[in-house]
């Protein structure tokens, strides 16, 4: 009997091997995640924040931005979001 390490590389099957059942998972792992974010939308900075808005208004409040600035970051928020899909 041959060791298996010194068997010819025609003996050894793919599917025999940790490396074939490691990459399979590797690439329906990649290929769920490009799935979910082709289907949701790649987060935008507006909805990993959603307290954006809140934020600049209590700046504003506290009078940190003027209010040109606050509209124009206001205007930037609301361009930023896109709407959410529902379930």
């Amino acid at each position: 009997m041959v060791p298996m390490q010194f068997k010819e590389a025609s003996d050894v099957r793919w599917h025999d091997t940790p490396w074939m059942w490691l990459s399979m998972l590797v690439f329906w792992s990649l290929f769920a995640v490009f799935a979910y974010y082709a289907i949701r939308g790649w987060p935008t900075a507006a909805q990993s924040d959603p307290r954006a808005a809140a934020i600049l208004e209590e700046r504003y409040a506290r009078g940190e931005i003027s209010a040109e600035e606050y509209g124009e970051r206001r205007e930037t928020i609301e361009a930023s979001r896109t709407p959410r899909r529902e379930r």
